[in-house]
């Protein structure tokens, strides 16, 4: 059976924006390191003992072109939050993507933005 999510994957275009994204606009902590020979771990820490992992690759990548209407995707992460507007704040003064501003959404009875991190992950912020 399952017991929790463990951790949430992202492979980074670049560490120190995806770092200081989330450190200094999401005021999540950053907690380790690992180097798994040809990929790099980093570990930042989330409520309720979940982490988020970026990996690093020290080779070249491929560019993906994904679309909000793609089907057959992981489409983004939703984080509850208790302030939205000075969420939307910190990610305006960094430069954040906007896709959707920050507005009521009467069939789900919560406020709602979706932004994208320096990789062009899509990241959901619900303010009920």
């Amino acid at each position: 059976m399952l017991k929790h999510v463990d951790h949430i994957t992202i492979n980074v275009k670049d560490l120190d924006a995806s770092l200081s994204f989330y450190r200094d606009v999401l005021g999540l902590e950053r907690m380790n390191t690992i180097d798994m020979g040809d990929h790099v771990l980093d570990y930042m820490g989330l409520p309720d003992g979940l982490r988020l992992e970026f990996i690093s690759y020290k080779f070249s990548t491929g560019k993906p072109k994904i679309e909000a209407t793609d089907a057959g995707l992981f489409r983004h992460v939703a984080f509850a939050v208790d302030d939205l507007d000075d969420i939307a704040a910190r990610c305006a003064a960094a430069g954040a993507k906007v896709r959707l501003r920050p507005g009521y959404v009467d069939k789900l009875g919560c406020r709602t933005m979706l932004v994208e991190d320096p990789n062009g992950v899509e990241l959901e912020f619900v303010q009920r």
